[in-house]
């Protein structure tokens, strides 16, 4: 089964700014794990090679230390990414790709 990602929904993520842990609901952790797992299972695919201190120091930065939840929402969203990176198009690679390099080095993945 082919999985359906909405693409507005990881836009979103990405173009609003992430909060702090202070206004963390429900929705804020799936928008942060949509975006970050976009981002983090683009890695390979994108030939980007991540700072793992500065995932994280985003991850102490962004997310509440008692969220157990988070981080399998992360790994699911993280899954989907790499597995829907099989499937594009070399010009929605490129696209997808350029990105992602942009926002990761927005907050310190890669120089």
């Amino acid at each position: 089964m082919k999985f359906k990602w909405n693409l507005l929904g990881v836009l979103i993520g990405i173009v609003f700014p992430i909060t702090s842990a202070g206004a963390w609901d429900d929705m804020q952790r799936i928008r942060t794990a949509q975006a970050l797992g976009s981002v983090l299972g683009s890695e390979q695919a994108c030939n980007l090679r991540y700072n793992q201190s500065a995932i994280q120091q985003f991850i102490a930065d962004h997310i509440p230390a008692s969220d157990m939840q988070f981080a399998g929402q992360l790994m699911i969203m993280t899954q989907g990414s790499e597995y829907e990176l099989q499937n594009m198009s070399t010009s929605v690679r490129t696209a997808h790709c350029t990105q992602t390099a942009r926002v990761a080095k927005s907050y310190g993945f890669i120089d």
